[in-house]
């Protein structure tokens, strides 16, 4: 019993290996998109790495589960509460996310 756990557990972490946490369109071109879509609206405070990790947990926040219709505004919510973004800031990274990370998600965007 103790070799099929063992077995088990062994096929699962080789699954996960390589691969996002989530469904993730991930490389330097979803990358480049994503920075290209905020432009130099992005808070001064956060360097390119650091936008592109708020990109990435913002489409890891909506694959955990947030209700689909409601996950916008929550995302958006979300950073303006932590900092340092402006509600236009957050709306701009959470939008450009969506359309380069997880664009499955871009049919629960509002209409702007």
């Amino acid at each position: 019993m103790k070799r099929i756990v063992v077995a088990c557990v062994a096929l699962v972490l080789l699954a996960g290996c390589g691969t996002p946490t989530s469904q993730q369109t991930t490389g330097p071109v979803s990358d480049a998109n994503f920075l290209g879509l905020i432009g130099n609206e992005g808070p001064a405070a956060l360097d390119d790495p650091a936008l592109i990790r708020v990109g990435h947990v913002v489409c890891d926040q909506i694959d955990k589960g947030f209700p689909k219709a409601s996950m916008y505004r929550i995302e958006v919510d979300a950073l303006v509460i932590a900092g340092p973004f402006t509600e236009y800031q957050a709306t701009l990274v959470v939008t450009a996310a969506i359309g380069a990370y997880c664009p499955r998600f871009t049919k629960y965007l509002p209409d702007i």
